[in-house]
């Protein structure tokens, strides 16, 4: 497996992929191309990322291994009770749409205030996807933050206007 620049939390396919078939939410399970996976900016778009355990000597399986021990687990996933598969109010987490202007609306915002500069910006987002999207935001927690954004332009343009 290749390694990455920015940790990254991996779970099993067992403990990941039962999230992917939970009512009403939208997903997909993305694999890379067989010779090098997921680009970094590819990346940036994935909410949750797993690894399949292998033999040490060996860590990396084709992409056929791979699609097919996900495509088994999502099965077992599928048919398992409905009490295994984690609630977490699936109905209510906020959609990639939302998700994607939050990021939008989050990067002009650090760039006004200048805790983010061009040349940086690319690689500190990436840092705030993966921790936002680790935290599976609700649409009501997504509001609350960007409640936030807004909050901070206003008091930007406050302090223009009394300039």
């Amino acid at each position: 497996a290749r390694s990455r620049t920015l940790p990254t939390h991996f779970e099993a396919p067992r403990e990941a992929l039962p999230w992917l078939i939970e009512e009403n939410l939208s997903s997909a399970l993305i694999f890379g191309p067989e010779d090098r996976g997921l680009s970094n900016s590819e990346l940036n778009f994935a909410q949750r990322f797993l690894t399949i355990p292998a033999n040490p000597d060996y860590p990396s399986l084709n992409l056929a291994q791979a699609v097919a021990v996900c495509a088994y687990e999502l099965h077992l996933a599928a048919i398992a009770p409905a009490t295994q598969i984690t609630e977490e109010n699936s109905d209510d987490l906020a959609s990639i749409d939302l998700l994607e202007g939050y990021y939008e609306h989050l990067e002009r915002t650090l760039l006004k205030i200048r805790y983010l500069f061009p040349h940086t910006a690319v690689s500190r987002m990436e840092k705030f996807r993966r921790i936002f999207n680790r935290a599976a935001l609700s649409r009501e927690e997504l509001a609350m933050l960007r409640g936030i954004l807004r909050q901070v332009e206003w008091s930007l343009q406050q302090e223009t206007i009394q300039d």
